[in-house]
């Protein structure tokens, strides 16, 4: 992560790019599997599409593609702890967005499914985000096949390589 008058520098599989200082957004404990990484940019792919890259300010390697899983399926709820609530700092819910992760097997669109079993839920106006595993979807529920179809995808071959290198 470099910093320059302009902001900090982000490294990407889908090309470099700056961000302001104050859009960093803090994962205080880390994601599962990767504590370590605490700093992330969450990047719009294109204006046309519902994806964002959640990429790794400390790790180029280290980027998801997200959603928002209710464009998808309208039955998708989770639970907040007290804990979870003051790792977010939330006051607001209004302040909080969820999302999954969404894998784009390479040449398999139709394989395309989502992640439901540990959202991202970030606070957008203060910049802090947790993971957490939502029991609700353990099991055969853990992810939800999203059948896109090659021809009417518009995912792009970048997209589909935004999978954790980890």
């Amino acid at each position: 992560m470099e910093k320059n008058e302009k902001g900090i520098e982000v490294k990407s599989r889908f090309g470099n790019c700056v961000i302001p200082a104050e859009d960093v957004i803090l994962f205080p404990e880390g994601i599962i599997g990767s504590q370590d990484k605490t700093q992330f940019a969450l990047l719009t792919i294109d204006e046309e599409t519902p994806f964002l890259v959640l990429q790794s300010l400390q790790d180029e390697n280290v980027c998801f593609l997200l959603t928002n899983p209710l464009l998808f399926m309208n039955d998708y709820s989770f639970e907040l702890s007290d804990k979870d609530c003051n790792l977010l700092q939330a006051n607001d819910k209004n302040d909080i967005i969820f999302l999954t992760i969404l894998t784009i097997p390479e040449g398999y669109p139709e394989a395309s499914h989502l992640f439901l079993l540990a959202p991202m839920i970030i606070n957008m106006n203060k910049r802090r985000a947790i993971q957490i595993v939502n029991p609700k979807y353990e099991g055969d529920k853990a992810t939800f096949l999203l059948n896109l179809k090659a021809e009417d995808s518009k995912a792009t071959s970048k997209e589909t390589d935004a999978i954790s290198a980890e």
